[in-house]
């Protein structure tokens, strides 16, 4: 899945009426079949939904790569996306510096997977 040059983007499911309950279950979102996730060049993306409380696993996801994206605040992985990742790349150390984190492991678990990526 790629999601690119969208200068208006601000969220990227911003029909999240289904998580307003606060119920922990409704709060996830599965995408078992998406490998490979690559957000570019999304000036105004802040978010992923318009709930801080999402969480998305991707069971099969194999590499997740965030280029300019400065809004994004945070990555609502689940802790059963990270463990199968075998490529994580982003082009600004400093922005994944500043993520907001629910878990630290996560964080610990992606440095380890960590490439800077020179924009081309």
């Amino acid at each position: 899945m790629v999601v690119a040059y969208c200068s208006a983007l601000e969220i990227l499911f911003p029909d999240d009426s289904d998580m307003e309950s606060g119920d922990v279950e409704k709060d996830k979102a599965s995408h078992p079949l998406l490998k490979k996730f690559f957000l570019s060049d999304l000036p105004k993306l802040s978010s992923f939904s318009g709930s801080d409380s999402l969480v998305v696993d991707w069971l099969s996801a194999e590499s997740l790569k965030v280029r300019g994206c400065p809004n994004l605040k945070r990555l609502p992985l689940g802790t059963h996306s990270v463990p199968k990742l075998e490529e994580f790349g982003i082009s600004d150390q400093e922005w994944f510096n500043k993520l907001e984190w629910d878990d630290q492991r996560i964080k610990a678990e992606l440095q380890t997977l960590l490439v800077l990526e020179v924009k081309c």
